[in-house]
């Protein structure tokens, strides 16, 4: 009896911690990225999503360059805005993700510099 209560018990906390992982092979990744070097807005993703990672690496800073990350509601809300320094900034890097609805538009202002950005989602 105790060997199968044992054993009861190790199937249930196995169950709980494998149920409760959001990383999930029926639903893949899907990495990208770009090289920016104008004021065109950047849209990765055009549908509601989960952002893991979004690293940007500005190589040239341009003049008053302000970046911005936001989703794609009508209202959107801002993840990230920031003048643009070199360097390589960590947008978001989350072990677990975040919901971006209807997507993620990066977009720019001011004279343009040279930034590579490499984005997670699901």
């Amino acid at each position: 009896m105790k060997k199968l209560l044992t054993f009861l018990l190790s199937i249930y906390l196995a169950g709980a911690c494998l149920a409760a992982q959001e990383y999930s092979a029926n639903i893949p990744w899907t990495r990208g990225g770009t090289h920016q070097t104008s004021n065109t807005t950047w849209t990765p993703v055009a549908s509601t999503c989960v952002l893991n990672v979004l690293v940007m690496n500005v190589s040239a800073i341009g003049t008053s360059w302000v970046i911005t990350v936001k989703t794609k509601e009508s209202t959107p809300r801002t993840l990230w805005t920031g003048t643009a320094a070199l360097g390589t900034v960590p947008i978001f890097q989350g072990a677990v993700g975040i919901e971006m609805t209807n997507g993620i538009d990066v977009t720019f202002s001011g004279t343009a510099g040279t930034a590579d950005f490499f984005i997670v989602y699901r």
